[in-house]
């Protein structure tokens, strides 16, 4: 199964970053408030998150990371407690990402542009133990 990497971020935010090559052209909010980043449990997501907040520091912006989790940061970012989540993966997420895109609770803004492949891995031992598991090919 092929997964995507998304951005999301909440409506506000989203409203001066859509247009990412404009992004200095166009103010994201107050510069005092701090934008709040997701960080979720795998590596790539805390590089994404680390990332575009050095972007936006680099824009005059404060930046702060919260601990999020996979599914709840959808929660904080209809709440507000949270302002963007540079990285999921929707197909591990089943009907909540759907849920709240529909509902308006966030706003994807793209792609990441990375290509990613969801898949399970398993050791030697385990395949002696469960023979009838399928080969890697």
């Amino acid at each position: 199964m092929i997964g995507r990497k998304i951005a999301l971020w909440t409506v506000p935010l989203a409203a001066g970053l859509a247009i990412a090559p404009t992004a200095m052209a166009k103010p994201l909010g107050e510069t005092s408030t701090s934008i709040k980043i997701a960080i979720n449990e795998w590596t790539g997501q805390n590089l994404s998150a680390h990332i575009a907040g050095k972007l936006l520091e680099k824009l005059g912006y404060k930046v702060e990371y919260i601990t999020a989790g996979t599914l709840p940061q959808f929660t904080g970012i209809a709440s507000g407690s949270l302002s963007v989540s540079p990285e999921v993966w929707p197909s591990n997420l089943g009907d909540v990402y759907p849920k709240a895109k529909a509902e308006g609770k966030l706003e994807e803004i793209g792609e990441l542009g990375l290509e990613t492949k969801d898949g399970w891995l398993f050791t030697a031992d385990t395949k002696t133990v469960c023979p009838k598991l399928p080969e890697w090919s």
